[in-house]
């Protein structure tokens, strides 16, 4: 507030900056508080304000204004004045409620007070509370977990009086396996570190020791009857390996854990057994299908054998065939190639039909059960005695019987195509036991093998040397015509089938041709050249002086080769080369001869001319013609 004079009137104005009020005062009232010495810039800040500027600007008189702003206050305060007194029961009655809100508000803060201690009392109780807790939870812990180790060793170490019945009396079967499993988890755990140091087990030993005797002694006898079931006719012991012996696999390895002499003399008694039915079954089987066999060749069906006397050797269009002449073809029998896994031949069952086999057909459904009876064996034994090395005691003996068996059959066959046959199916039969990734078999393959090609050798030599010894013969036959001739026809046969088995069949891993298939070859071009031979002995003794009729012989018998070749589809084309060759000189041969007979002068001058063409010049050219010319003319005349 700041008091301002007027030099005018002597009259003081008092001047609230904030309220903008002015109050007039008399000189003598404010005596003690003026002080002109800022009244210059009080002045300057009432010219600035607004209320100031706004009366001065009306040309109002400041005091008068001022007066009247007084008498404006002075009506508003009397008039809240009265607003108060007409309003003074209310606010008594606000004062009044006021204060019993105040009275309230303290007994409220008096229950919150003591609301506050009681939750802190609570709180400490509730701590206590929890640490009690606590404890007790870690109590129950401990007391649980000593439950539970006293539990489990209550239940491992007890026998229970059924599991005692079930060994010592009940049937071996699928439940009593399960009784075997829980003695022998007694067993263990009456053995490991848990159990030493109790005291329970000095009590529980005893009659553990005797129940796994008792066991022992009952899986042995169930086993062994087992066993000897497998000695009865007709019993099917894939069906027991299953059944029986897979079943109940544990048993075994119960033994085998705790009995392993018990363990040897089952596992030596199943391997006696199924050695002795396997062998009798085998051998019956293989006796069985003998009788069956087809006689495909004898001793005296060679490509050299001489036919019947009562035969004519030769027709007008065909050549006769020898009395057995399927001897020489493959035909329908490379059709086993195809069906290496067909079912095998039932013995009775062909009997009744009256069918008849190849050896090659024989040989194959004999190996083709014996590959699925060793495979079945062979997996079984791993599976339950888990050792694959007591498979070679089970078919030792048949397997032997079989090689040698085999062998006794091969070693009297004149059949080379059927030996063959064997080599490429016993060779395909040992790939799929491979793909099946057993290899028990590979030793009896290898020897069967070697058997058949070392017997096919010797066949093959016995048919080179027939066709030699046909040729070096006193009494052969001189030709009745100029077709081919039977020997020819059975070499193209025989040939064809045979380079058609190493066509393509008889191939090693790496896709290359083998040694057998290589010697195959060998003999073929061997036994090509002397049949070669023996023709050209025919022909010039039959027409010694007629090359004319030994052409046409030759070109005959080669054309009926390569049509035999032809037709079966041979593709060898080092073996058929040297035949083409021969006829194409046989042809040019023939060619010339009969130009010679119509055209001999002009064939004379065109050989006389032809190398007198040679000259530099043409000049030299013709005079080497004309000097031909006369000698050819001269040679006309004077024939």
């Amino acid at each position: 507030r700041r008091v301002h004079g007027d030099d005018c009137t002597g009259t003081l104005i008092m001047f609230d900056e904030q309220d903008h009020e002015f109050e007039l005062k008399s000189e003598n009232d404010v005596s003690d508080v003026i002080d002109l010495s800022e009244i210059g810039a009080d002045l300057k800040r009432f010219q600035e304000n607004q209320l100031v500027k706004s009366a001065l600007s009306q040309g109002m008189d400041l005091r008068q204004y001022a007066r009247e702003i007084e008498v404006s206050l002075r009506d508003v305060e009397q008039e809240s004045i009265q607003d108060y007194v007409r309003e003074a029961d209310n606010l008594a009655k606000l004062h009044h409620q006021i204060k019993t809100c105040d009275d309230i508000l303290q007994r409220m803060e008096g229950m919150l007070g003591s609301f506050q201690t009681d939750l802190g009392s609570i709180s400490s109780e509730i701590k206590n509370l929890q640490s009690e807790s606590l404890s007790m939870n870690v109590k129950l812990r401990n007391r649980r977990m000593v439950e539970e180790q006293l539990s489990d060793f209550i239940e491992h170490i007890q026998v229970s009086e059924p599991l005692v019945v079930a060994i010592t009396n009940d049937e071996v079967n699928s439940a009593y396996l399960e009784c075997v499993v829980t003695l022998n988890a007694r067993i263990q755990y009456a053995e490991s570190d848990t159990a030493m140091s109790a005291r329970a087990k000095a009590d529980i030993d005893p009659v553990l020791e005797n129940l796994k005797a008792r066991a022992i002694a009952r899986i042995r006898d169930y086993f062994l009857a087992k066993i000897a079931l497998l000695r009865k006719p007709k019993t099917n012991i894939e069906v027991m390996h299953q059944t029986v012996f897979v079943k109940h696999k544990y048993l075994f390895t119960f033994l085998r854990d705790h009995a392993k002499l018990v363990a040897t003399e089952v596992q030596n008694n199943y391997v006696d057994t199924v050695s002795k039915v396997y062998f009798a079954l085998f051998r019956s089987y293989f006796a069985s299908l003998l009788k069956l066999v087809e006689d495909i060749a004898t001793k005296d069906d060679l490509v050299g054998a001489s036919e019947d006397s009562s035969k004519s050797l030769f027709t007008t269009k065909h050549v006769t065939r020898a009395r057995n002449h399927s001897a020489f073809l493959l035909g329908e029998r490379a059709h086993i190639l195809e069906n290496i896994t067909a079912p095998f031949i039932v013995p009775h069952v062909a009997v009744q039909a009256k069918q008849k086999f190849p050896l090659e057909v024989i040989i194959r459904s004999v190996i083709h059960l014996l590959m699925d009876t060793t495979a079945s064996e062979y997996r079984f034994l791993v599976e339950f005695f888990g050792d694959r090395d007591i498979y070679s005691a089970v078919f030792y003996r048949t397997i032997s019987h079989f090689v040698e068996s085999m062998s006794a059959c091969i070693s009297t066959s004149f059949d080379c195509i059927g030996m063959m046959l064997i080599a490429e199916v016993t060779r395909r039969q040992q790939v799929i036991m491979s793909e099946r990734r057993i290899s028990c078999l590979d030793p009896f393959f290898d020897k069967l093998s070697a058997s058949v090609w070392n017997r096919f050798r010797k066949v093959l030599d016995l048919n080179l040397n027939s066709v030699r010894s046909f040729a070096e013969g006193s009494s052969i036959p001189k030709l009745r015509d100029s077709n081919p001739h039977y020997i020819t026809r059975r070499f193209a046969d025989f040939s064809s089938s045979l380079l058609l088995l190493c066509q393509g069949e008889t191939r090693s891993q790496n896709g290359e041709s083998s040694l057998e298939a290589d010697s195959v070859a060998t003999a073929m071009v061997a036994l090509r050249s002397e049949v070669e031979n023996l023709l050209g002995q025919l022909s010039h003794r039959t027409w010694p002086s007629d090359k004319r009729m030994v052409t046409i012989f030759m070109i005959n018998n080669i054309d009926l080769v390569q049509s035999v070749y032809a037709e079966q589809g041979v593709k060898n084309d080092e073996f058929t080369a040297p035949l083409d060759s021969a006829k194409t000189s046989h042809v040019a041969a023939f060619v010339e001869d009969q130009l010679h007979s119509g055209f001999a002068a002009l064939i004379s001058f065109v050989k006389n001319i032809e190398p007198l063409v040679t000259g530099s010049t043409y000049e030299e050219n013709r005079q080497n013609v004309k000097e031909g010319f006369s000698r050819t003319i001269f040679f006309i005349l004077t024939e």
